[in-house]
């Protein structure tokens, strides 16, 4: 998954040398794709440093098959405080 954060000029950053960016706001767009790269374009035409700072997040995650007892396991322990 792809998350495109788009981030405000708001003064100056702790040390004087260039702008503080504050999040304004972020958008997921889904998995790689042919559109990804048209997306990232219009968002940074939208918002054009050094106004704004636009940075891009890919998020991987991984699974595993787990069985039955397996989760019967992990969920009868959820309601003793201990995860």
């Amino acid at each position: 998954m792809i998350c495109i954060n788009v981030a405000r000029a708001e003064g100056r950053n702790w040390n004087g040398t260039g702008p503080q960016y504050v999040h304004f706001f972020d958008t997921e767009i889904g998995a790689p794709s042919a559109r990804t790269l048209g997306v990232i374009d219009e968002i940074t035409r939208a918002f054009p440093a050094p106004q704004y700072h636009v940075s891009i997040t890919e998020w991987q995650t991984t699974g595993r098959e787990v069985s039955r007892d397996d989760v019967r396991a992990r969920f009868a322990t959820i309601g003793r405080g201990v995860y």
